[in-house]
């Protein structure tokens, strides 16, 4: 991140490390036994060769709002390109990054995605990415997990943010040092930072160079499939007020991110389903359609939630039956508040056998009901009465598609 940030104004250094924490894959023992049978030696090289050959399923963060994820998809790169900092964005390792792509089910907005999907049973994921700080600190992986570092060690730098006054720059140095007193290093100790010792292998690039690599994920992140996008958007009367005005928001917001090519439809529910908006690409007629649909909202009547989830699976499933190879994914859009129609209990085991990600942004909502959809499928839900849910519907279509 500070190389990037220094493309664009300076940054200056103040200490190369506050606390010391690094990145790591964790995976069960049984996987990780299997692995070294076939593989031998784990590393980032034999991983990357077992997630293209389907012997691993990976999961790891958005590299835009994640420095795991970041780092994850920098040591891929670098382990393609055999180390050559020359060949790290270049087309051949873009291609192989494609195929690797298409072996990950997800790219997950949170770390607690990804683990629960790991300790489910039926979970998709093998393994996933986690600092070693969170990893020590979490009881459920303390038996059974193997943590393997990789990647550039994640000092926690501290710097100066372009041109500081005399007084800032005082400032900044006093609170470095107060940071470096032996009670507040033990507390970081205390604190799980105390990783294991690693020596990384690869190379820091330049600025410019890791933008270029978060280029590459953008475009490849898709391993080269078609994503179909179906919003499910709750019109019952609970969401007349700010629900209502945060829902249309939300809608036009994500139009801001929805990538080209991708298939947008819409169904909207109150007492009932209703398909607004047949899946399609987004092209420009397909964006106004959507946005008249967004801003023309009215609540009223009750909230068959499930009700909309099933029609926008159904939509989606249209389409798998169109092009099998397709990414679908459900964006619900609602309060949470079920009072009409189907419940959880009578479409929760279909909505595991689709495996179609539900994610849900909850608005002034039953954060917990709309949190138990999309962990049956390893999504995530959003809490869109946060003030950064505009950031979060940004990085929901990042990951997502």
């Amino acid at each position: 991140w500070v190389e990037m940030a220094g493309e664009f104004q300076s940054m200056t250094e103040v200490r190369s490390q506050t606390v010391a924490n690094v990145a790591g894959i964790v995976m069960k023992d049984a996987t990780a036994e299997e692995l070294r049978a076939t593989y031998g030696e784990l590393t980032a090289a034999t991983l990357v060769d077992a997630v293209i050959a389907g012997d691993l399923v990976m999961g790891y963060t958005d590299p835009f709002a994640s420095s795991t994820g970041l780092n994850f998809l920098l040591t891929v790169l670098d382990t393609i390109a055999e180390g050559d900092p020359d060949r790290l964005t270049s087309p051949d390792v873009a291609s192989v990054f494609e195929q690797f792509q298409r072996q990950v089910p997800f790219v997950a907005l949170t770390t607690l995605q990804m683990r629960d999907s790991v300790e489910n049973d039926a979970g998709t994921l093998d393994t996933f990415v986690m600092e070693w700080q969170t990893y020590t600190n979490t009881e459920s992986l303390q038996s059974g997990f193997e943590f393997i570092p990789f990647g550039i060690p994640h000092d926690n730098p501290l710097y100066a943010v372009g041109d500081l006054t005399s007084a800032q720059s005082e400032a900044l140095e006093l609170f470095a040092e107060f940071s470096e007193q032996p009670e507040f290093k033990e507390l970081a100790i205390e604190y799980g930072f105390d990783p294991p010792a690693y020596t990384s292998a690869v190379a820091v690039p330049s600025g410019s160079t890791m933008i270029d690599v978060q280029n590459i994920w953008k475009d490849k992140k898709d391993g080269g499939r078609t994503v179909a996008t179906v919003f499910v958007v709750d019109v019952s009367g609970s969401m007349e007020g700010t629900r209502i005005s945060s829902v249309q928001n939300a809608m036009l917001s994500a139009r801001e991110f929805i990538k080209p090519g991708t298939q947008v439809g819409v169904v909207e529910f109150n007492d009932v389903a209703m398909r607004r908006l047949t899946v399609d690409e987004f092209d420009l007629n397909q964006q106004a359609q959507y946005a008249a649909i967004a801003e023309d909202l009215s609540p009223n009547g009750g909230t068959a939630m499930y009700d909309g989830i099933v029609l926008g699976l159904k939509m989606l499933e249209d389409q798998r039956l169109i092009d099998p190879d397709v990414k679908p994914i459900l964006v619900v859009l609602t309060d949470g508040e079920t009072t009409e129609g189907l419940r959880l209990t009578d479409v929760d085991q279909m909505i595991e056998g689709l495996r179609i990600p539900i994610y849900t942004v909850g608005f002034e909502a039953d954060l917990d009901e709309l949190s138990r959809v999309s962990a049956l499928v390893e999504a995530a839900s959003i809490d869109a009465s946060e003030q950064d849910v505009e950031f979060k519907i940004a990085a929901l279509f990042n990951a997502g598609g």
